[in-house]
């Protein structure tokens, strides 16, 4: 009979598993482990994650019916009483650090892009999501209506955002820009939404580079224009 790897242990192939064990050893995870290892929990977990489930049970129900298929990848039957013990009791740094180690290693990939320079590129955007009023009273945004707002720095170096903050929706995203941290060469590129001349002031001092784009009242006069190549 043939054997093929699945979609989900492709994915798991991109875990050192030798770095996983370290991490392992280094924080006693296995300790009382009761047969149920920090491999296996971080296996459920992640077939948790992407199959949708959102409960013990459905994992526990799920993962019963895949048993032959998740044996290969060093699982055994998947009880949710154990699996909750493992949740509640393992150090969560194990996880830290294998994100840590595959973070290093994305960072570290060379990235081609179609731009003339090689400069590090973010960007910068954020997006509300709707919040019942009734059940998040905290995320008060209009009358009826509560609302979050995440604000997000994103590295095209690694596709992976570099900074993350939640805040309520009546809060201006431009805040949460002035709390990202850059370093001179960086380029950013926002929404004009972000518009804050002092900002942008501080930004040219520091030889960091924004694009955004320009608001119609704005009132401006061009001090300087760029020289030309004269053929």
């Amino acid at each position: 009979m043939g054997y093929q790897n699945s979609i989900f242990q492709q994915i798991l192939q991109s875990i050192p598993r030798y770095e996983f064990e370290k991490s392992v050893r280094k924080h006693n995870g296995d300790f009382a482990s009761k047969g149920f290892t920090c491999w296996e929990q971080f296996v459920s977990m992640i077939f948790a994650q992407l199959s949708g489930q959102t409960g013990l049970r459905g994992i526990e129900t799920t993962m019963e019916s895949m048993r032959q298929s998740l044996y290969h990848l060093g699982v055994k039957q998947v009880k949710r009483s154990t699996l909750s013990y493992a949740n509640n009791n393992r150090p969560s740094t194990i996880y830290e650090n294998v994100f840590s180690d595959l973070l290093e290693k994305i960072l570290s990939m060379e990235r081609r892009h179609k731009h003339k320079f090689k400069n590090p590129l973010y960007s910068v955007d954020a997006t509300t999501i709707d919040l019942c009023l009734s059940l998040f009273p905290w995320a008060d945004f209009r009358k009826r209506k509560g609302g979050i707002k995440l604000n997000v720095k994103l590295d095209h170096k690694g596709y992976i955002p570099t900074f993350i903050s939640m805040t309520t929706a009546k809060i201006h995203e431009l805040k949460s820009l002035k709390e990202m941290e850059f370093n001179p060469g960086d380029v950013i590129t926002f929404d004009r939404g972000y518009t804050d001349f002092k900002l942008f002031a501080n930004y040219c001092t520091k030889g960091i580079y924004f694009v955004t784009r320009q608001k119609k009242n704005a009132d401006y006069s061009v001090v300087i224009t760029p020289a030309r190549n004269v053929l």
